[in-house]
């Protein structure tokens, strides 16, 4: 099967699904493992693109969703295993980028200001997620809407990250702050 911008060289595992692959560009030497799924239901032309190197790990679910979401993935990153992206406010994700298993890093909240309506009527909120070159983010992190990670930052396992994270910081905790400088 060939798909916008894939050549030869990337390689999808078995079972993988591609939901709107005219909207997925794959760039050479990517690997999508396994149960990976790829969806791109956004009205962007590329709504999601894989940088040259980069790998998704099995049961990996990046979701590029409406009305206009995006996941742009730089060159020679990963995600982890099991790891779920929600692009709907927008994913920038840089170069030599280290994404944890079982991270949940989602572009996009629920509105809730009006408890005379139900949650579910009150709208939400898509700011959008930046995460910047050779960032390594931990097991089980979560990255909340509107947060920027700067270069070289480092997300402690099971973080709750709500708040942006200037370059070369490490945090950890929920929520997320500064981590003491190992001596």
């Amino acid at each position: 099967m060939q798909f916008k911008g894939m050549n030869r060289k990337a390689f999808l595992g078995r079972h993988v699904t591609l939901r709107c692959p005219r909207q997925i560009t794959l760039s050479p030497e990517v690997v999508i493992d396994d149960f990976a799924q790829l969806i791109a239901t956004s009205s962007r032309p590329v709504a999601l693109r894989i940088g040259a190197g980069s790998f998704i790990r099995s049961y990996a679910m990046l979701n590029a969703g409406p009305p206009d979401g995006f996941i742009h993935i730089g060159e020679e990153s990963g995600v982890g295993q099991g790891t779920i992206l929600y692009g709907n406010g927008g994913i920038e994700i840089g170069n030599h980028v280290m994404i944890a298993g079982q991270c949940f890093i989602v572009a996009s909240s629920h509105n809730i200001d009006d408890p005379t309506l139900p949650m579910m009527y009150q709208g939400f909120t898509a700011k959008g997620i930046q995460i910047d070159d050779n960032v390594w983010i931990g097991a089980g992190a979560k990255i909340l809407d509107g947060v920027t990670i700067g270069e070289g930052a480092v997300i402690g396992a099971n973080a709750v990250v709500n708040r942006s994270v200037p370059s070369g910081a490490r945090v950890g905790g929920i929520p997320a702050r500064p981590l003491a400088a190992a001596s």
